[in-house]
């Protein structure tokens, strides 16, 4: 199971940065193919944005407070293969009608897994 958890960050002129963010997430996940899965992930999805992006700052406090999970077999997507003549596509997906994972599946996540999450 992917696990898919929803932010939303209010832009500050101080506090956590998106690289900050980052950096602890791989120092609390500690596996070395994962940590190279999560910096894809920020690169693919941040694309020429990226280095910018990365010295954002917001409240983690306030971003994290409220920050629902998804098991991502139950968000909508694209999925591969693409067709011919297509090579990339970017989406916008509407999570009201995802249902949230609770405590009890929150709580039986993998160590690796619930090291992606806010503490």
């Amino acid at each position: 199971m992917g696990i898919l958890a929803s932010f939303i960050i209010r832009l500050s002129g101080g506090g956590f940065s998106l690289s900050d963010l980052v950096s602890d997430i791989e120092a609390r996940i500690q596996v070395h193919d994962l940590i190279i899965k999560l910096r894809t992930v920020v690169a693919d999805t941040l694309g020429r944005d990226m280095q910018t992006a990365l010295g954002w700052s917001f409240d983690l406090a306030r971003a994290t407070s409220s920050a629902p999970v998804y098991d991502v077999s139950t968000v909508p997507a694209i999925k591969p293969p693409l067709p011919a003549g297509v090579s990339g596509v970017r989406f916008l997906v509407d999570l009201s009608g995802c249902r949230q994972l609770g405590r009890a599946r929150l709580d039986a996540l993998a160590s690796h897994e619930r090291a992606l999450l806010p503490p």
